[in-house]
């Protein structure tokens, strides 16, 4: 054996022995993803599991773990007695490892969620899940493998006879009709499940239409999200029905569907009625006018829902006036997604002569749309007068000098918004010193995106330094993202101050979803708290 083979197995067995001591020792929740973990190591893992009784909480998704090292996990999860939450997500355990996890689930007792999104698994590893589900197992995601309409109808039968689950992800998995009937069936006799996430599945009208019927009779589920399933207008018009008279839903997913008006107005017409539905997101579902002018009327009677996602539609102005219409009296919606609707300096204008009246939204989405100085004028207007709107999102629209100055001269006053994006307009160096102006005097902007624009490095810095300056409470969290740091001259300036990891918070942060992204996600199943 050469020297360099010998170095390498001696590097991997100390690696695996770091791991296995690692992990026996280990307390409380670890997270263990994407840190190029395979099969050797993941055996290691188990072995340590075995006799850990302290882990209760491990993440090693987005690794490269197969079925050898899903077996060796499954045979501790047989020993173990700690562990209560598992996610194995995007690795490459197949059927081979699915079916290894599913033995398990039938002996072992405390595990109660389980995370296997994304794993190469068909057909045969859903049905070996599914004879688990029906001894009673945890709460599973089995999203974006290839499961098919036949895995699908394991999962339905072991749904009719399980009486503990309560969250099954099932998301882009190759079900179609077949399969969603099947779940729909299900439904209508399981009394335990809350959340289904069918979504990204090809089932349509005909599917919506089966668990549109099932929601007439069943009453335990709470969380319905349907998104990327091909429905139109039918498919709306059913679930609209089914909404009249079901007591439990109260978060809907729509997006990315084709509905329309008339499936938008069906929706409308039920939530006129509906008592319990709170989050809804009908997001890039090709709504036009007359659809939002149906959910703005719903909006005036509707004292229930907190939560309305309209972003990528085509709403435009007059959509935009009838939804501000609508939240000068609604008094329970508080976070409103509008963002890329051809929404102009009118439709802007309209919503901002509405939050000088609201005072329940707290997140308002307005990016990627026309508005320009005229609009960002009137919405800066309703910031000096408006306390509740904690976050506000312009970027991408056709905001100059002008409109930024505005929104600073708002800041001035305005002690509530917390997190503001103008990244992607066209502010320069004049109403990047306008924004310095303010940051000096206010003390509640803790995140500031900005990249995008046509500020300068100077004028950047100074933004900088008036961010670190800002003593409030989350100063640390502060972020301002400008493209112009990644010039010598910008880095150079940045580091004068802080460094980029600790000061700026990356040059890219993650933004926060906007309302019609938080209803279009998944249920929180699908990732690891």
């Amino acid at each position: 054996m050469s020297s360099a083979a010998a170095g390498s197995m001696l590097n991997a067995y100390l690696r695996q022995r770091e791991l296995y001591d690692f992990v026996r020792k280990a307390s409380g929740s670890h997270n263990m993803s994407s840190a190029q973990i395979g099969d050797a190591d993941a055996q290691a893992i188990a072995a340590a599991l075995k006799v850990n009784t302290t882990l209760t909480e491990i993440n090693l998704g987005g690794n490269q773990i197969g079925a050898a090292g899903a077996q060796a996990i499954a045979e501790a999860l047989k020993a173990n007695r700690a562990l209560k939450k598992l996610a194995l997500g995007r690795n490459q355990i197949g059927d081979a490892g699915a079916e290894a996890i599913a033995e398990a689930l039938k002996v072992n007792t405390t595990l109660t969620n389980i995370y296997l999104s994304k794993n190469h698994i068909g057909q045969v590893g859903a049905q070996a899940i599914a004879e688990a589900l029906k001894k009673g197992s945890p709460r599973v995601s089995l999203s974006e493998n290839q499961i098919g309409d036949a895995g699908a109808l394991a999962i339905a039968a072991a749904l009719k006879v399980n009486t503990t689950v309560t969250e099954v992800g099932l998301g882009m998995n190759q079900i179609d009709v077949a399969g969603a009937q099947a779940i729909a069936e299900a439904l209508k006799v399981n009394a335990t499940l809350t959340n289904l996430f069918l979504g990204g599945n090809p089932f349509g009208d005909a599917g919506a239409q089966a668990v549109a019927e099932a929601l007439s009779a069943n009453t335990k589920l709470i969380c319905l999200n349907l998104p990327q399933s091909q429905i139109g207008e039918a498919g709306a018009h059913a679930i609209a029905s089914a909404l009249e008279v079901n007591t439990t839903v109260m978060l809907l997913g729509l997006n990315e569907n084709q509905i329309g008006d008339l499936g938008a107005q069906a929706i409308a017409a039920a939530l006129k009625v509906n008592t319990t539905v709170t989050e809804v997101g009908l997001g890039m579902n090709q709504i036009d006018v007359a659809g939002a002018q149906a959910i703005a009327e719903a909006l005036k009677v509707n004292q229930i829902v907190i939560s309305i996602g309209l972003d990528e539609n085509q709403i435009g102005d007059a959509g935009a006036e009838a939804i501000a219409e609508a939240i000068t009296v609604n008094k329970t919606v508080k976070k409103l997604g509008l963002g890329k609707n051809q929404i102009g300096d009118a439709g802007a204008q309209a919503i901002a002569v509405a939050f000088q009246v609201n005072q329940t939204v707290t997140a308002l989405g307005l990016h990627q749309n026309r508005i320009g100085d005229v609009g960002a004028q009137a919405i800066a207007e309703a910031l000096k007068v408006n306390k509740t709107v904690t976050e506000l999102g312009l970027y991408e629209n056709q905001l100059g000098d002008a409109g930024a100055e505005a929104i600073a001269q708002a800041l001035k006053v305005n002690t509530t918004v917390a997190e503001l994006g103008l990244d992607g307009n066209q502010i320069g160096d004049v109403g990047a010193q306008a924004i310095v102006e303010a940051l000096r005097v206010n003390k509640t902007v803790k995140m500031l995106y900005l990249e995008g624009n046509q500020i300068g490095d100077a004028k950047a810095l100074e933004i900088a330094m008036a961010l670190k300056t800002n003593k409030t409470p989350a100063d640390t969290h502060n972020s301002l993202s400008n493209p112009n740091f990644l010039t010598r001259a910008g880095t150079a300036a940045s580091h004068a101050i802080g460094t980029l990891k600790d000061f700026i918070g990356g040059l890219y942060p993650q933004r926060v979803p906007s309302p019609d992204e938080s209803a279009n996600a998944a249920p929180a199943m699908e990732q690891l708290p």
